[in-house]
């Protein structure tokens, strides 16, 4: 069963703590997005063949694949509003772009590997407007967490039962929340059928949260000095 998530910090101050880092992995992102789909052709040269878009894939198809060195990569792209300027899909298009990237690199590491792109769903939990307090602003079209988890359990547990060992979760969204119910998803589905499922994304905002790469100096870099104040965070 899981462990209870307890909201014992107000919805700002927990975004408050979330968003600096999540920034900074938005701004690295899009410095060299390319358009979401199968992954684009990179500096290392052309698109992976190891690259498959699961709904274009038979069934034959799939069972053919080898199960211990095929890695199927389970993207989340919420929608959420982002100011007047920003389009709803900025964390939608982040991850789909983060995803495609690191396929081409893990292709070119591993050729032996082959990675199943699924469909990019389009959930999330929570928004940036939540700490602003207007949870319904126009632009979000967010999930419970409890929801959230669910669909990443149930796709997960799905994979996992088709005998496939490696599950990658591709996000781009800095609600703690958000990344609270694909860690709890992956822990869960790894340990009941004895998988690797990993927030890979998570992975790297824990890094910054913990102060690894995500210091002022490196925000103030990015965003300039008075960028929690020009930002409303």
């Amino acid at each position: 069963s899981f462990a209870n998530v307890r909201r014992t910090t107000s919805k700002r101050a927990i975004m408050q703590t979330a968003i600096a880092p999540t920034i900074v992995l938005f701004v690295t992102v899009l410095g060299g997005c390319a358009r979401p789909g199968v992954p684009q052709e990179g500096a290392q040269g052309r698109v992976p063949s190891a690259a498959l878009r699961l709904e274009e894939l038979s069934q034959t198809r799939l069972d053919a694949l080898d199960r211990t060195k095929t890695v199927f990569v389970l993207t989340f792209g919420n929608i959420e509003e982002h100011g007047p300027y920003l389009p709803v899909g900025s964390d939608y298009f982040c991850a789909a772009s983060t995803r495609d990237r690191l396929v081409i690199r893990l292709a070119a590491a591993h050729p032996d590997y082959r990675f199943v792109l699924m469909p990019v769903v389009p959930l999330g939990e929570g928004g940036a407007n939540d700490a602003a307090g207007q949870p319904d602003h126009i632009g979000t079209y967010a999930v419970r967490f409890e929801t959230l988890r669910s669909v990443a359990v149930d796709l997960g547990s799905s994979i996992a039962r088709n005998g496939f060992q490696n599950i990658f979760i591709i996000e781009c969204h800095g609600a703690p929340l958000h990344n609270v119910a694909f860690n709890q998803a992956a822990r869960f589905v790894s340990e009941r059928y004895q998988v690797r499922m990993v927030n890979v994304t998570g992975l790297i905002k824990a890094k910054m949260a913990a102060g690894g790469v995500a210091g002022d100096d490196i925000m103030d870099a990015y965003l300039g000095k008075n960028w929690r104040q020009h930002g409303g965070f």
